[in-house]
């Protein structure tokens, strides 16, 4: 769904959010939301980064065993009463956050290329490579830290505002990590747009990956 602002005069926009003034950078620039599924961006509407707004958000992760693909992927915290229903929380489960180099969403050029970087599908080796190809062109990243998850499955990163690549690494996690399956890699952008209200933004986005945990089956003959 494309969603586009209308100009007060020639090449300006403004909205108002609470009793600050903001002025808008790009009218027809890009804005992704996080997938639950953790392959890629569940959604993607249009939507003009501010200037003179937060510099950091909050990307908070909760792992749950079982999570369903149909589960709501906006960005919004689930209630207690739906996260439960959910499944099992996953703890000691790691994922490593990946700064895009050279994409400022304070640009009209820097949400283009997001756009265009929510359209592709992330996968383990493109992290294992260090680099990721956007319409033709090489954009390296940089680890810009790790998070654990907690006792209730939560983990949280303050980042600045950017383009991310978070993947799931159970190099150190303590139990069976062959009898789970991680979440594929995935895209996250800081801000978002409030997919209840477009003329807000959300600088704590909430995010539920997507999580198999294998089972072995027994024949017995």
């Amino acid at each position: 769904e494309r969603r586009e602002l209308t100009p007060k005069k020639k090449g300006t926009f403004s909205m108002k959010k609470t009793t600050h003034r903001y002025t808008v950078a790009s009218a027809t620039a890009a804005l992704a939301l996080v997938s639950l599924m953790g392959a890629g961006i569940a959604n993607a509407a249009p939507s003009p980064i501010l200037d003179g707004g937060p510099t950091q958000g909050t990307i908070k992760i909760h792992k749950i065993k079982g999570v369903e693909s149909g589960t709501r992927a906006d960005g919004t915290p689930l209630s207690d009463q739906a996260r439960q229903a959910l499944g099992e929380p996953l703890a000691n489960v790691t994922f490593d956050l990946y700064k895009i180099d050279g994409i400022d969403l304070h640009s009209t050029a820097g949400m283009a290329i997001a756009e265009k970087a929510a359209d592709l599908t992330l996968t383990p080796e493109i992290v294992a490579s260090g680099k990721l190809s956007i319409d033709s062109k090489d954009y390296t990243f940089t680890k810009a830290t790790s998070v654990t998850t907690n006792a209730t499955g939560d983990a949280s990163a303050t980042v600045e505002l950017g383009v991310y690549i978070v993947n799931e690494n159970l190099a150190n996690y303590p139990g069976d990590a062959s009898a789970i399956t991680p979440a594929a890699p995935f895209l996250a952008i800081m801000p978002q747009t409030n997919p209840r209200n477009h003329s807000d933004w959300m600088y704590d986005i909430d995010i539920y990956p997507k999580n198999t945990e294998n089972s072995i089956e027994k024949t017995v003959k």
